[in-house]
Formats: structure tokens, C-alpha cells, sequence
């Protein structure tokens, strides 16, 4: 069952027996992405530190069309012009994750299964754990969602706003191709291909990032071609596409329908603006008037990925 805006109380949480199994979308292939990067790169945590909730994710400059300089002997008597390159500062945003949990006295101390008292403690404190473990795996969800999906907002000259994650597809627009409602190609996919080339996207490590129907196309596309292997405990399928070194394809239900989202990893990472002395993801227990326990799961955190350029999206795909 989904959440319920509710204490946990013996009457609504009852304890059972048998296989802890969640049901449903549970996975996060994107976020896991981030912190094996962070892993392999030889970082301690899967979060790099950021000074404010509001971050510099890159500053960017763009080089004039290619041209034959023309000096002759007498120019080089004379100063050249000078010229500057204007630079822009790209920033993205940190956003509050949080998670509450309460239970009262009573269920903490409530030592049945399905209703029938037991002898012992094992149970005592089951529940709640087990809670605190579900919304965390609910925070993983919607920080998926929100570094994919997310509408960036700045919350730094009011303090009713929330600071919003600024998402990767939601901030894309340089390579960012219109399919006209036409079905998924090897034509559509080289065209991807070649706007990231022209503008000068990286590709250091490429990842496309699509739902199940447009998977399965992608895999009948390239036939027997594609090689299978897994990273991290996300099964990937590797295509080679012409001016892309190889492609690792990963199944993604948050990303839009009819949209191949092309994701850069080597630009990616994952960012914290923790509290001093604090885990980047903790369980915080806080002051509860009465008896029983309550506290919430609590982050700052959000994305950085570089600049918008390096990626790209097929979108409105048939």
C-alpha cells in the first residue's frame, strides 16, 4: 500500500510475519549512477560538498566560427585588437528532502503479529525501523524524479519559497530534437548524435535513459548487436552508435514517455549541502510533546551536471 498521512499507531500498523517485499516502481537507476561515479573517481561519499543551497555547477565560453587570419608583414608593426570572451556562470539548486515518521508509545511497545501477542522484544522496534527504511527508498524515488523532472526554483531571497532541483532533461535545450511523433530510428538516434557532436558534447561516458516500450524498440533496432552487462546492480545494454563511443542503455520509468534521454555521467555528479557534523542523509529525532518517538529522514541535496550541452533528448517520440 502507498503512504498514509498518519501516526503509527496499533490500531492503522499492525506487525506481520514474513518476506519484507516492496511491490511497484522501487528503482533509481539514475541517482545509483551518481554515487558508483562518485565511487569509482575514489571519492568517500556518493555526494560532493556544496558551500549554500544555491551552487555553481560550471562557468562556460564559446569560441567564434573558424577563420583564416589575414596579417601581413607591415600589420605585425601594429598592435593587434584586443577582444574577450564573455564567460556565463551555470548554477542549479540544492532542494530539502525530507521524510516524517511518528509512532506512539503503545505500537513501539506492541509485541503481536497479525494481532496475536508474543512473548519477547524482537518486535519492539521492527516497525519503526522498517519505516524509517521505506521513506527512505521513498526519498530515492523523488530525488530520481527530481534530478530528471525537476523545475529549478531559487529560494534565497524568500524564506517561504523552497529551493527547487533544477532537472537534467527539464534544462535541456541545445540538443534537444523534436521527433515530430515519429517512431524511434537509427536515423533519429545518429541525428542526436551528431547535435551533440557540432556543439561539442564530451561523450565521456554515455548513457541513454528511457522507459520500457522505447527499450525494447531501441534493442530490436540494433539487433543482435548489443553486449549485456551490469554496474552497480543496473542491468545495461551497450549499443554503438556511430560518433558516440559506446552507449550503455538503461531502463528508466521516470523519464517522460516517448523520450530517449542521453546522459553524460562523466558530467554528472551528485551534490550535499549538509549541516556541520550531520550525515548528507540522516535520521533526525526531534522533541515530541507526549510519549513515543518521532523524527524525520532529512537531506539537502541536488545535481550537478555541468552544462546542458553535454547531454541531449529525443523527445516526442511515437
Amino acid at each position: 500500500m502507498a503512504s498514509t498521512s498518519a501516526n503509527g499507531l496499533i490500531t492503522n500498523l499492525a506487525n506481520y510475519q514474513g518476506e519484507w517485499i516492496g511491490i511497484g516502481q522501487r528503482k533509481y537507476p539514475f541517482s545509483s549512477l551518481l554515487g558508483m561515479g562518485a565511487l569509482e573517481r575514489g571519492e568517500e561519499s556518493p555526494f560532493k560538498e556544496v558551500g549554500s543551497m544555491k551552487f555553481n555547477m560550471s562557468q562556460t565560453y564559446s569560441l567564434d566560427a573558424g577563420s583564416q587570419q589575414v596579417v601581413s608583414e607591415n600589420d605585425t608593426f601594429d598592435a593587434p585588437t584586443s577582444t574577450v570572451y564573455q564567460t556565463a556562470q551555470n548554477t542549479n539548486f540544492c532542494q530539502v528532502m525530507r521524510e516524517g515518521v511518528k509512532f506512539s508509545d503503545l505500537k513501539l511497545s506492541d509485541r503481536s503479529i497479525s494481532g496475536n501477542a508474543i512473548d519477547g522484544d524482537i518486535f519492539a522496534m521492527q516497525e519503526f525501523q522498517k519505516q524509517i527504511m521505506i521513506h527512505l527508498e521513498q526519498m530515492k524515488r523523488d530525488f530520481e524524479y527530481s534530478i530528471i523532472n525537476g523545475t529549478g526554483q531559487d529560494g534565497s531571497s524568500n524564506s517561504a519559497t523552497a529551493f527547487q532541483i533544477n532537472g537534467l532533461y527539464t534544462g535541456l535545450s541545445t540538443n534537444k530534437i523534436d521527433a515530430s511523433a515519429a517512431s524511434i530510428s537509427k536515423a533519429l538516434i545518429e541525428s542526436l548524435a551528431v547535435s551533440m557532436l557540432d556543439n561539442g558534447a564530451d561523450m565521456e561516458d554515455m548513457y541513454f535513459m528511457c522507459r520500457a516500450d522505447l527499450l525494447m524498440e531501441i534493442n530490436t533496432l540494433y539487433g543482435v548487436q548489443p553486449r549485456s552487462e551490469s554496474r552497480g546492480g543496473i542491468n545495461l545494454l551497450e549499443l554503438i552508435v556511430p560518433g558516440m563511443p559506446p552507449v550503455k542503455l538503461v531502463y528508466n520509468d521516470l523519464v517522460p514517455a516517448n523520450v530517449l534521454l542521453a546522459v553524460d555521467i562523466g558530467h554528472c555528479e551528485g551534490v550535499s549541502n549538509t549541516t556541520p557534523g550531520l550525515p548528507q542523509i540522516s535520521f533526525r529525532s526531534t522533541a515530541n510533546v507526549g510519549q513515543g518517538e518521532i523524527g524525520e529522514v532529512f537531506a539537502k541535496i541536488g545535481i550537478d551536471f555541468g552544462h546542458e550541452s553535454k547531454h541531449g533528448a529525443l523527445h516526442n517520440l511515437a
